[in-house]
């Protein structure tokens, strides 16, 4: 992980590509009701689900002739990420409607959130987990810049990032799985490789590094599996949060706000 910066409190976005064990990551933070508003996909969940915006999302019929997973080629997609050469075609255009849907959540997220506590008021920080595809061509030079400079300087950016190979196989799986189910929200998800978001999420990084002169904090989700204590305890550390041990373990049960994304979480 990168250095320490100066204390701060303003909100915590955890950036991500699809499949990196973002869900995981953002649980610890979910366990600290107290202290943390927590928003699953916030802008993602605006494309997708705000109306009228969900009319524009057409996912394809289930497909029966997938590969199997013991067959399915990881290098080729990899390889095919690398190479940009399959077509985005889960992007959606940032029309009227969907900029007030983006500016409802940006509110919600530098204004903060505030829980009524006997006589005192005590302010939460906020915390964001988020692929960075979803915000991709909004910030920065040659965008429209809807995530102004002056905004994003409010943010404190991490990120996690994952082995491909892993994300790709999960990404199949998963996809494969949502497909054929006609009870999830997602039924007739296709496999698309370059919904994992990885350039998305490196162009964020170099943008936060070079023109914000933040210093990035990126976290491997390989590492934060092998020694969750270890790599959490650290990431508290540098957004200036007290790390606790009750964010290692939690009982199962649904989360408010992930109801619509059945079928990619366990």
């Amino acid at each position: 992980m990168s250095s320490i910066e100066q204390p701060t409190q303003n909100p915590i976005i955890l950036w991500a590509h699809q499949r990196a064990v973002s869900s995981a990551f953002e649980r610890t933070f979910v366990q600290r009701t107290d202290e943390f508003i927590c928003f699953h996909e916030p802008f993602g969940e605006a494309i997708y689900f705000d109306e009228p915006l969900c009319e524009r999302v057409h996912f394809n019929k289930p497909h029966s002739d997938q590969t199997p997973l013991n067959h399915f080629d990881s290098a080729f997609y990899i390889k095919e990420l690398l190479n940009k050469t399959v077509s985005r075609t889960y992007e959606q255009p940032f029309n009227e409607s969907l900029k007030i849907s983006f500016t409802k959540v940006l509110d919600k997220i530098l204004l903060k959130d505030q829980s009524q506590n006997g006589n005192d008021i005590k302010p939460k920080r906020v915390f964001v987990k988020e692929m960075a595809m979803f915000i991709k061509g909004h910030y920065g030079p040659n965008s429209d810049n809807f995530f102004s400079k002056n905004t994003m300087s409010k943010i404190k950016h991490t990120f996690l990032i994952r082995d491909p190979v892993k994300s790709v196989k999960s990404l199949y799986r998963t996809s494969m799985a949502i497909n054929k189910d006609p009870t999830s929200p997602w039924y007739g998800y296709e496999f698309i490789p370059l919904s994992l978001g990885l350039s998305e999420l490196v162009e964020l990084f170099n943008y936060v590094k070079d023109e914000l002169g933040q210093t990035p904090i990126v976290v491997d989700a390989d590492d934060l599996c092998n020694d969750s204590k270890k790599v959490l305890g650290k990431y508290c550390e540098m957004v200036n949060v007290d790390f606790k041990e009750s964010m290692l373990t939690w009982e199962a049960g649904k989360i408010e706000g992930w109801g619509r994304y059945n079928g990619w979480h366990k």
